[in-house]
């Protein structure tokens, strides 16, 4: 955790100050975050408390001096994509939105809800953060233990299924491309596996079906079209009177496969 800790931290290095927070706060807490790099018109109708405006506003999301302007899908209604926009934004006199900071809280674009037709998305007006944190389903259906159990390095049919976390990033500059790479700093599971131990003559215990408990994983990922496939070492025990397990806590190495049903 603290190596993606600090890559996060490289990554905020080089913008504003008063842009890191909202940054960060994208990556980790909001889902369905998007950024546009050219002019976006909205339509602001009503504050994000849900009341109505009176008279519903035309806007214009204008990307200026390298800043783009986060925004969250908050929702679908009929053909209507439903907005709301990230901090910090400011609503100036001419009815553009820009990336700095509001005067008080009227300027404050945050503080408003947005709608488009969404038909009417045009290139590069939604694009996914190049950066996010992210969980992932994934399965390991072997694993290659190292330790020499009295056959050797062997490689196990142990089915685990797995869920990860970790910081995803974007390998294309195309806006459509699927294509990321995940650093995998932790991540658990469960399946099925052999129960033996050592006896305390030295030889190992006849196998029996089991189940163990991954309790960290960690590697990287790629995602190429939608096909999530890594490399990955991790840790299994077993519990209660199967916890002498001859391969209790000891590491092991496994490719993890997947697939990403929706699209961002």
């Amino acid at each position: 955790m603290k190596s993606l800790l600090i890559l996060v931290l490289l990554l905020v290095s080089n913008l504003a100050y008063s842009q890191t927070i909202p940054y960060l706060r994208a990556i980790f807490l909001n889902p369905n975050v998007y950024y546009t790099k050219v002019d976006l018109k909205l339509t602001q109708f009503s504050d994000d408390d849900g009341k109505l405006l009176d008279v519903p506003k035309e806007v214009v999301l204008k990307p200026t001096s390298g800043l783009t302007i986060r925004y969250k899908i908050a929702g679908i209604d009929g053909d209507y994509t439903i907005i709301e926009l990230l901090p910090i934004v400011k609503i100036n006199s001419d009815n553009t939105i820009t990336a700095e900071d509001p005067s008080n809280e009227d300027d404050n674009a945050a503080n408003y809800v947005y709608y488009i037709k969404s038909k009417d998305f045009g290139l590069n007006q939604k694009i996914i953060l190049s950066e996010k944190i992210v969980g992932t389903p994934l399965i390991f259906p072997y694993k290659l233990r190292l330790q020499d159990k009295g056959d050797g390095a062997s490689i196990t049919t142990d089915f685990t299924v797995g869920y990860t976390f970790g910081l995803r990033l974007k390998t294309s500059s195309i806006p459509y491309k699927q294509n990321f790479f995940t650093i995998i700093p932790y991540g658990f599971g469960l399946g099925s596996t052999k129960y033996f131990y050592q006896k305390s003559d030295g030889t190992y215990s006849d196998k029996k079906d089991g189940v163990a408990i991954t309790y960290y994983t960690g590697g990287l990922l790629w995602t190429i079209n939608k096909v999530n496939v890594g490399l990955f070492a991790g840790r299994d025990a077993m519990i209660d009177k199967q916890n002498n397990w001859a391969y209790q806590g000891k590491w092991w190495l496994s490719f993890g496969l997947g697939y990403k049903f929706k699209t961002d």
